[in-house]
């Protein structure tokens, strides 16, 4: 658990100093951590604990989000994954009509962007770190 949030520290440090970096490309970010605690799961054990990072942020010419989900299974393991597993989601936008509107007027007209959402799940009993 201590290796789990000081590796999320870090990364949560690394991507709020890459906005000093980024000049006027960078509109925006936000990052979270988020600990949650439950019980009365009626999937997987019972008692279970979640460390959760967020980051959000927009570019000059697309967006991103992630999060990814540490969730302990306290007491009891689950029967596939064992005391622990991990779960994230990515979706990035890409906004190719900002710069093509200023330099092609025949561009106003159509839509050049594009759009992918991608969702993994992985459960591992150890860090990949």
């Amino acid at each position: 658990m201590k290796r789990t949030v000081n590796s999320l520290m870090l990364a949560g440090s690394l991507l709020a100093g890459g906005q000093a970096m980024a000049g006027d490309l960078l509109q925006w970010q936000n990052n979270s951590l988020t600990y949650l605690w439950g019980k009365n799961f009626k999937v997987n054990p019972e008692i279970q604990q979640t460390v959760t990072f967020e980051h959000a942020d927009a570019w000059k010419y697309g967006d991103n989000f992630f999060f990814l989900d540490r969730i302990f299974y306290n007491g009891k393991e689950d029967g596939n994954v064992g005391p622990n597993t991990y779960y994230g989601e990515f979706s990035h936008g890409c906004r190719l009509a900002r710069s093509w509107i200023r330099t092609c007027p025949s561009a106003r007209s159509k839509m050049y962007c594009w759009r992918s959402l991608t969702s993994s799940a992985k459960a591992t009993t150890s860090p990949t770190w």
